[in-house]
């Protein structure tokens, strides 16, 4: 166990003369080109390349059915080999230098309910990070990683545990199920992160308050984006010094081809407004339509605007902006560095929901006017002069006219370097830093063990985590890594299995002589310390549940 305890209080630094051991741990992966996924990777390969850490990027693995539903392109994996080469081949295209950090996997499922990436409801995450890797676990989404998770809590496994929250969950339950659900999620989130986290990182304010918890912006920009910001800046003729940002040859050579580009299109601002993003309507497409509708009738004029994205809600925010009569050109998905973006002058990007969104410090960093609402998930951004920030219809209108009417400045050097990956992981040392006074007294860990203790039975209800999505592909995950290991046992992409323990959840397909049972616990701990109880398998419709929950028991059949 790793509780730290009061009497063991110490300041606690990712930073270590020796290296200290980090595993990153995030819900999603490329090729899906989500937040969750870009950002946790870039993140393990700066720790790794700017400082001694040996780190660890901690995965999903999906079935390939899984796979070729989420991933663009018609992208699958038959093995985690293969999925991670094409990983570690991003990141050296991507960021100028060779991947040097490890790879595991976890099994996964996708959520159609959340249209989101969760563990497999049959597996711990923590069990697939061997225990010599067990010193300090940053969790992207710990909340996401924790719904489900009632077997085990990170801080008893991890010396230093930082949770980063990506995402407002409560936001987007509000918009789509409405104030109660929101305020389930939000009270949710806050008893997952007591528990699992010893010091909670908010990327911005737009999170709710939380125990333990600072805002900085840890996430930076891919060099690549720099290096376009570089040569539209040169195109242009102006003579912006940005090698201490883009340094390697590989990046300056980008630029300097990007600056020699025969297209105009491409090296300079010719096209006007644009808009990237997943197709769901919790990214920000319902503002951003209503605020083109309104500003459209306050400037008599049609704003133009091309958008980028692919995702479930694509069809109905085609008929709603159809329904607007807006003049958007969707134009199905694109990578934001693709040269075709390189072009246009402004990103307009009207969300409420966001934490930060990365689009928009990707467009300021290749040298764009970036259109956003005066709200705390931009607050990062307000120190850049090509940052446009509206607090009504009025401003919105006004402001597009001024970004598409005029070419956006350059950014600074001190713009540059703030926007990179070695900024942002200063950032992040300095942030996820605990001192001996940060760490919970003995009364706040007692709270937090209490509130773990209520919140563990609720995430082994069968039914919810069939409403979120469990089904096949979670069993199909987990075969594929248990394969895996039978053909290569010394593989270094998949932990080998811990010991059997018991494993506690509530069960709904068990009745007593006096009437359905509900009761936590294993049934075969159940019979043998109750033997006068009459448990068998119901024959009721509760147990079209039953080989599910005597498969997660240990066997068919268990009593």
């Amino acid at each position: 166990m790793r509780r730290v305890t009061s009497s063991q209080r110490f300041d606690s630094r990712l930073e270590d003369p020796e290296g200290r051991q980090v595993c990153v741990v995030t819900t999603a992966s490329l090729p899906w080109q989500t937040g969750t996924a870009v950002n946790p990777l870039l993140r393990a390969a700066y720790l790794a390349h700017e400082t001694k850490c040996q780190v660890t990027l901690v995965i999903p693995w999906l079935s390939v059915d899984e796979q070729k539903r989420i991933f663009p392109q018609n992208l699958s994996f038959e093995t985690p080999g293969e999925q991670a080469k094409w990983v570690k081949d991003w990141v050296l295209q991507r960021c100028g230098f060779e991947a040097s950090f490890d790879i595991l996997f976890y099994p996964g499922r996708y959520d159609t309910l959340f249209f989101s990436i969760s563990p497999s409801q049959g597996s711990s995450v923590i069990d697939a990070i061997p225990p010599a890797k067990r010193d300090v676990a940053i969790l992207d989404e710990p909340e996401h990683l924790t719904w489900f998770e009632g077997r085990q809590r990170w801080t008893d496994h991890f010396k230093h545990v930082v949770g980063i929250m990506h995402t407002n969950y409560e936001a987007y339950v509000r918009e789509e199920a409405g104030a109660l659900a929101a305020s389930v999620i939000a009270r949710s989130t806050t008893l997952l992160t007591r528990s699992h986290c010893h010091k909670v990182i908010k990327l911005s304010d737009a999170i709710q308050p939380l125990p333990r918890s600072t805002t900085a912006f840890v996430h930076g920009v891919a060099r690549g984006f720099l290096a376009v910001g570089r040569a539209s800046a040169l195109q242009r003729g102006r003579n912006v010094n940005v090698d201490a940002a883009v340094s390697s040859e590989s990046e300056a050579s980008q630029a300097d081809q990007m600056a020699r580009a025969d297209s105009k299109d491409e090296a300079s601002f010719g096209k006007g407004a644009y808009f990237i993003g997943k197709a769901v309507w919790g990214k920000g497409y319902g503002e951003l339509l209503s605020k083109m509708s309104q500003a459209g009738k306050i400037s008599g004029k049609y704003l133009q605007l091309d958008c980028y994205g692919h995702g479930e809600d694509i069809e109905a925010i085609k008929a709603k902006a159809r329904e607007l009569r807006l003049n958007i050109d969707f134009k199905g998905a694109i990578d934001h560095l693709d040269p075709v973006i390189h072009g246009y002058k402004v990103l307009v990007n009207a969300s409420l929901s966001d934490v930060v969104a990365t689009t928009s410090a990707e467009a300021l960093a290749m040298g764009k006017w970036i259109l956003v609402a005066d709200h705390p998930e931009n607050d990062f951004f307000r120190g850049f002069d090509n940052a446009l920030i509206y607090k009504n219809e009025e401003e919105f209108a006004s402001l597009w006219e001024h970004a598409v009417s005029n070419d956006p400045p350059p950014l600074t050097q001190a713009d540059f370097e703030r926007l990179t990956w070695e900024a942002a992981t200063q950032r992040l040392l300095a942030a996820a830093a605990i001192r001996a006074d940060e760490w919970p007294s003995t009364a706040t860990a007692l709270s937090d063990n209490l509130a773990w203790t209520v919140y563990r039975p609720f995430s082994f209800v069968e039914v919810v985590s069939r409403v979120v999505g469990k089904h096949n592909g979670g069993r199909e995950a987990e075969a594929d890594l248990q394969r895996l290991l039978r053909e290569d046992p010394n593989t270094d992409l998949v932990a080998p299995p811990p010991p059997d323990r018991p494993r506690f959840r509530f069960s709904m397909s068990y009745w007593h002589d006096s009437g359905f049972g509900v009761h936590i616990g294993n049934p075969q701990w159940l019979h043998r310390h109750h033997p006068a109880l009459d448990w068998r398998p119901a024959t009721t419709p509760a147990g079209a549940l039953q080989p599910a929950i005597d498969s997660m028991a240990g066997g068919a059949g268990a009593r």
